[in-house]
Parts: structure tokens; C-alpha cells; sequence
């Protein structure tokens, strides 16, 4: 307690002081007479009746209170059964009773069950499975390393050397059978595919007939390889007319060419407060263009201060790009749209010369034999 309250129920103080000088408190006649009665009267029934969930809340707090505190108390029991003072271990000053009960709590404590001690053998076990382990690994790698049945890197060369030679057959039939109608000669039954073992590569390199200098390129190498990968419809309609083989590119290429020149058109909706940088991006991905802005009107100055810059930066690159500025005062404040036309050509046009005056030669000429001078 405090030094004022120590001094205050001492009966010392200004408050003591304070209390003393009241009037004494003189209780009516009837007052004793009343209190009696009502000690003497029944108490009136208690109608409140707990809720059956009140006792499980009750229990379920209480375990989670035990719960938090139980580490704790662990610890203290713990400090105490060691030999530990209990003053000390709680850092307060405590009577006798209490330290009794904490010392017989700290006797009473179920010891902590200690770990069982590892077992020698088990360390053996492990070692002798990650022998074993590597034994087999090792077996594995030996037996594909150096067993020949073993399936390796030289099983797709096998399998290449087996295999038929079935591009051959085509080109052989071919030649025997101009040969047959060089000579007059009916064809002859193909001959049939040996069994015996497939040529290899070199060999069938070696096999192939040589192209006659004379005989066509085309043909050639339709009898070479069995199959040729045919020419485009426009390239051999050209070739078979005798037309221009290269005109039939550029006349694919304007379907591609009108989708860039659409997608160029198509109008760029951004926010006027867009770093340069991004516009330039944006502007350097379409073809060089005339570019007309649209913005507010209460944003033509920094619409107009952009537009220099993107356009210095284009500029700068060597690009024709050629800007200009409308308001609208339907558009939104801060918002930009960027209309990409196309680059109608730049500079004066040359005055057309006046026809040159006709010539007496060519009045003469005109005029009728008929006719005289004027």
C-alpha cells in the first residue's frame, strides 16, 4: 500500500481529519426494527436459469486459459523441483503456505519422458542400404556400358541398316522401263526387293543414277526422289503462259500490304498524359503516315507541346512522319486519338508549261489550199 493510505486508515491525514469532524450518525427508532423484518422474510426464488451452452463456454475457457498458462507453469515447477526458491523463481515475496504448495506442486510434477536412446544397429542398417544402393547403380552402369544386347546409342543405326531401301526401287523401274521403250521392248516385271541386307547411306549415294546434262531439272529430280513439292498455282500459271514469273509475289503480297495500310488507319485512343517515349513506340510500329490528333480544346497547348517532341524524336530517326492538331469539343478532358492518314507528297508542284506557239510550217499545214491570207 501507499504511504497516504497507510496514514489515512492510521486515522492521520486531512481527509482523517476531515471524517472525524462530521456529526456522529444516530440511526431512527424504527430503522433496527425493519432491517429485522426483512432478514426475517423470505428471499423470493431466483427466475434465472442458465443457458445449457454456458457451462460448455465456461470449461472451453477455462481449457484454453490452462492451455496459455501451462508452458509457463511448467517452466516454474520445473525451476522450483531443481531447487530453485520459489520467491525467486516468481520474483515476489511470498508466505510460507505458498511456498509449501508450490514445492509439493513441484514434487508431485509427472516427470518429463525422456527420449529412448538410439539403437547401434539401425546406424548399420542405413550404411548397409546405401551399399547396396550403389551396387546396383554400379551393375547398371556396367552392364549398359559394355553388354552388346544392351539398347544404346548404336540401336537407330541398326535399325537404318535393316531397313529396305525403298527410295530406290522407284528410280530402278523408271529407268528400266525407258529403257524398255528405247528399245522397243515390253516392260518388264519390276524386280523384286532383295532380303538381303540394306545398302548404307554411302552406298546408296554411290548407287544414284548421274543426271544427263540435257534432260530436264524438274523431271530429274521427280525420278530422284519419287515426289516433288509442287510450284504455287499463280507461279505455274505465269510459267505456262510465258508470262512474268515474279509478278505472282507482289500480287500476294497486297492482301498483306491492305492489312497494314487498315490497321494503320484504325484510330489510337490513349491518355494525353502518355510518355513520349511510348508514343514514339507506338508510332515507329506503322508505316510513316500523316498523323492527325484529336484532343479538347482545353488541351491544345500540351497536346500541341507533345506533338513537337514525338515528332522531333521521329524525325530524328529519318522518318517523313507529318503531324497535325484538331480540337473537338466532344472529347473528354486528357484523352488523345491519333488518326493515321496517308502521306500525300510534300513540296510545291511545278507550274505546267504554257504549249509551245505553232509554227508557220505547221500554220501553213492547217491552213486549207483554198484559203489566203488574212
Amino acid at each position: 500500500m501507499s504511504t497516504g493510505c497507510d496514514r489515512f486508515l492510521a486515522g492521520r491525514g486531512a481527509l482523517a481529519e476531515l471524517i472525524r469532524r462530521q456529526p456522529p450518525f444516530e440511526p431512527p427508532a424504527a430503522m433496527f426494527e425493519r432491517v429485522m423484518n426483512a432478514l426475517g422474510g423470505e428471499t423470493p426464488a431466483l427466475d434465472f436459469e442458465p443457458p445449457a451452452s454456458l457451462e460448455a463456454a465456461v470449461l472451453a475457457e477455462a481449457a484454453r486459459l490452462d492451455a496459455a498458462q501451462r508452458p509457463r507453469r511448467e517452466a516454474l515447477l520445473e525451476q522450483i523441483a531443481h531447487g530453485t526458491a520459489p520467491g525467486t523463481a516468481l520474483e515476489a515475496g511470498l508466505d510460507e503456505t505458498t511456498r509449501r504448495w508450490l514445492k509439493q506442486q513441484a514434487s508431485h510434477r509427472a516427470p518429463t519422458p525422456a527420449a529412448p536412446p538410439r539403437r547401434p544397429w539401425r546406424r548399420w542398417l542405413n550404411g548397409l542400404g546405401v551399399a547396396a544402393m550403389a551396387g546396383i547403380a554400379a551393375s547398371v552402369a556396367l552392364k549398359v556400358g559394355f553388354d552388346p544386347a544392351a539398347p544404346g546409342v548404336s540401336a537407330p543405326v541398326a535399325l537404318e541398316e535393316r531397313a529396305p531401301a525403298a527410295p530406290m526401287v522407284a528410280p530402278r523401274v523408271a529407268e528400266q522401263s525407258t529403257a524398255n521403250r528405247a528399245a522397243g521392248q515390253a516392260p518388264t516385271r519390276a524386280p523384286e526387293p532383295s532380303r538381303e541386307r540394306a545398302p548404307t547411306k554411302r552406298q546408296e549415294r554411290k548407287a544414284m543414277p548421274v543426271m544427263p546434262p540435257g534432260a530436264p531439272l524438274a523431271d530429274t529430280m521427280d525420278d530422284r526422289l519419287g515426289q516433288a513439292r509442287p510450284a504455287p498455282p499463280a507461279l505455274m500459271a505465269k510459267s505456262a503462259t510465258g508470262g512474268d514469273v515474279t509478278a505472282a509475289p507482289s500480287a500476294a503480297a497486297e492482301p498483306a500490304r491492305a492489312d497494314a495500310e487498315r490497321s494503320a488507319e484504325r484510330p489510337m485512343d490513349l491518355p494525353l498524359p502518355t510518355p513520349v517515349d511510348a508514343l514514339v513506340a507506338r508510332l515507329s510500329a506503322h508505316a510513316p503516315a500523316h498523323w492527325r490528333w484529336i484532343v479538347a480544346p482545353q488541351d491544345a497547348a500540351h497536346a500541341r507541346v507533345l506533338q513537337r517532341e514525338v515528332g522531333a524524336r521521329l524525325a530524328h530517326t529519318g522518318r517523313p512522319d507529318r503531324f497535325s492538331l484538331v480540337t473537338a469539343p466532344d472529347r473528354p478532358d486528357g484523352s488523345l486519338r491519333i488518326v493515321a492518314e496517308p502521306l500525300s507528297p510534300v513540296g510545291p508542284r511545278s507550274p505546267a508549261s504554257p504549249p509551245p506557239p505553232p509554227s508557220p510550217a505547221d500554220g501553213s499545214r492547217s491552213r486549207s489550199p483554198g484559203s489566203g491570207p488574212d
